[in-house]
């Protein structure tokens, strides 16, 4: 097709307490039509429910986890501290395994655990090993049968430690939030190794792709609560008309309320409107960027 326009829809947090009914009500008659890329939680951790019940004041969401841990029963710390494996989700998994088999689902791994703590989301260096998140990765493979190629951090958060883990793992990043270095003196090494880095940082128009740090990532806008539907729309056509990629994220939690749910779906409707675009997975985005790029 020529001048396609390229658009990635991002979901997070799907895990062993998603059911196959939340999803198909928080998409509607998207659900099976156009291709969504699922932030799949391998082993998800009892911290990544229970910062829900903490979260106000929103700023103090990861102290006041950290106040409940201290306050809490063993019985209470006991339940909150065991991992559940999505795989144990059987419904979830074969459906999700169906629809990646059609191209309408792409399974992303977000994370390991999805554990937070008083320091925030997980994959940071002195929080995550390169086993844990190696063995996420095989096990999501496992369970759905397919080869998982796109990271997408917990909270948007993630180090360089992490990412030379990621590498290695010969995976790609989609995080809409910035690589962190651990140290000034990581920071300067690293835009000496890769000086290009500094370039694609002082540029101001949208990119299908950045180049940090060796390599290429990209992210998406967020519809979230409070965020203003029009403007999110406007940026997501401002980036595919100046260079035609964009992205889409959400959580499916968040579209279980029939308002949001209305409102997105609206949007997702104009977009789709929008001549010569395609849906794309994370994977597809990933892999005709990196190719318009040379």
């Amino acid at each position: 097709m020529s001048n396609a326009k390229y658009i990635c829809l991002r979901d997070d947090d799907t895990n062993f307490f998603t059911s196959v009914e939340k999803l198909r009500c928080a998409y509607g008659p998207f659900w099976g039509t156009i291709p969504i890329t699922l932030a799949v939680i391998p082993f998800a951790h009892g911290s990544e429910r229970k910062i829900f019940d903490v979260e106000i004041p929103y700023e103090k969401k990861f102290e006041n986890l950290r106040r409940w841990e201290q306050n809490a029963t063993a019985n209470e710390l006991s339940e909150y501290h065991k991992v559940h494996p999505v795989g144990d989700n059987k419904e979830l998994v074969e459906n999700l395994s169906n629809m990646a088999a059609k191209g309408m689902v792409e399974i992303a791994q977000h994370g390991v655990f999805h554990r937070y703590t008083e320091f925030g989301a997980e994959l940071l260096g002195d929080r995550m090993s390169f086993t844990a998140l190696r063995d996420g990765k095989e096990y999501l493979e496992k369970v759905f049968g397919i080869s998982v190629n796109t990271l997408i951090p917990p909270g948007n958060v993630i180090d360089l430690t992490v990412i030379d883990y990621m590498n290695r793992l010969g995976m790609h990043l989609f995080s809409s939030g910035r690589i962190r270095a651990n140290s000034r003196w990581e920071t300067l090494k690293t835009y000496i190794q890769h000086p290009e880095s500094f370039i694609d940082k002082r540029k101001k128009t949208s990119q299908p792709l950045h180049n940090r740090y060796g390599i290429h990532y990209f992210g998406s806008h967020t519809f979230e609560e409070g965020v203003d539907a029009n403007k999110l729309l406007k940026s997501v056509k401002n980036d595919l008309d100046s260079c035609g990629f964009s992205a889409l994220g959400t959580h499916y939690r968040f579209l279980l309320n029939e308002n949001s749910r209305s409102t997105y779906h609206s949007m997702i409707k104009e977009i789709a409107s929008i001549e010569n675009i395609q849906f794309v997975t994370a994977n597809e985005y990933y892999n005709k960027a990196l190719s318009a790029k040379k």
